[in-house]
């Protein structure tokens, strides 16, 4: 995670602290973003968190935010009329491997990482029923995979759905 400490500029407002204006994430990551306004006073007021890009970045009501899939995606924080924007960037995933003790995968986990170039499955566990719907749809169509022999059948059907 990146992103150094600098100063934001908001409408209305002289100058405030935003802890990040960039941030580079890698999809999967997690980070929090926290303003500091110098100008107005805050108290009873909470700050509105939104992303431009639900599908890359969301953002919670408290400023910690959630890369999902490669691309841009602005984050903005808003108070009253000051608004302070940090643009994220998520990279691809490019190599996962799932460990032999994992024994249940989410739905849509890996969806959409065309970025992906090799998937390694150790775990011997995985079921369609534990497998969650669309956990491995819209991968690099060239993404190399290798899973245990002994479940290659199965894992072949799990992978396609």
């Amino acid at each position: 995670m990146s992103g150094k400490k600098a100063d934001a500029y908001l409408e209305g407002v002289e100058k405030n602290t935003f802890d990040k204006t960039k941030l580079s994430l890698n999809a999967g990551d997690r980070d929090k973003l926290s303003i500091a306004y110098s100008d107005i006073d805050t108290t009873g007021q909470n700050v509105k968190w939104s992303s431009d890009n639900d599908d890359v970045v969301s953002v919670d009501i408290a400023g910690n935010i959630t890369a999902y899939k490669s691309g841009k995606a602005m984050v903005t924080a808003k108070l009253g009329d000051a608004e302070a924007d940090c643009e994220v960037t998520v990279r691809p995933i490019k190599k996962v491997s799932i460990p032999s003790k994992v024994q249940k995968i989410g739905k849509n986990a890996f969806y959409g990482c065309s970025g992906l170039k090799y998937l390694t499955v150790k775990t011997k566990k995985l079921t369609s029923k534990i497998v969650g719907k669309g956990a491995f749809k819209k991968l690099n169509k060239k993404a190399k995979i290798k899973v245990p022999k002994s479940k290659l059948k199965l894992y072949a059907k799990i992978l396609k759905r």
